[in-house]
């Protein structure tokens, strides 16, 4: 972590809808044996329960979903725009079929916090190491989205198959950014 500086949650801003839509965000999820990364451009931030939070939406088919449901602890990062063919590819691809890490030549590592709603220690948070931006998450709710509750029928668009997203709210633990 050397690279990168922790910032203060009320001292940071950045171009929120132009990262999120424009440049995207890449979850890392897992541990050293069982890992992935899956860009994200449908997520939220604010406030929660008295939290800084991130909301992500994750469907149930990709691989990541799997690694998610048995993760407590994730990361959220944003890159600069060079990076762009890289987070293009780990959203085409999947996790089941080959190291996205290594494809795209993200150095993989591991931030040690200590759980503290369930007080268990070297709980050990996965980021890419070339982040520019970095969240690093507790996950502390889900919830699936259900279409009988979409008030703009222009939302069922977005899903084939019933194949709709599962909402993880992620308590920021943690905001870094680059040096």
């Amino acid at each position: 972590m050397d690279k990168f500086k922790e910032i203060n949650f009320y001292d940071f801003s950045f171009k929120v809808f132009d990262y999120i839509d424009n440049k995207w965000a890449l979850i890392v999820v897992g541990n050293e044996k069982n890992n992935n990364c899956m860009t994200a451009s449908w997520l939220s931030l604010g406030i929660l329960w008295n939290y800084p939070i991130v909301n992500v939406f994750i469907r149930p088919t990709r691989y990541t979903y799997t690694i998610f449901e048995k993760s407590n602890f994730f990361s959220v990062s944003f890159f600069d725009d060079n990076f762009k063919d890289k987070l293009e590819y780990c959203g085409m691809k999947s996790g089941r079929l080959e190291n996205k890490f290594d494809k795209c030549k993200f150095n993989l590592n591991f931030y040690s916090v200590e759980d503290k709603l369930n007080f268990v220690k070297n709980i050990r948070i996965p980021f890419v190491e070339e982040s520019k931006i970095l969240f690093l998450c507790e996950k502390i709710y889900f919830q699936d989205l259900d279409n009988k509750n979409f008030l703009d029928s222009e939302i069922e668009k977005h899903y084939n198959n019933n194949d709709y997203h599962r909402m993880y709210v992620g308590r920021i633990l943690k905001i870094f950014i680059r040096e």
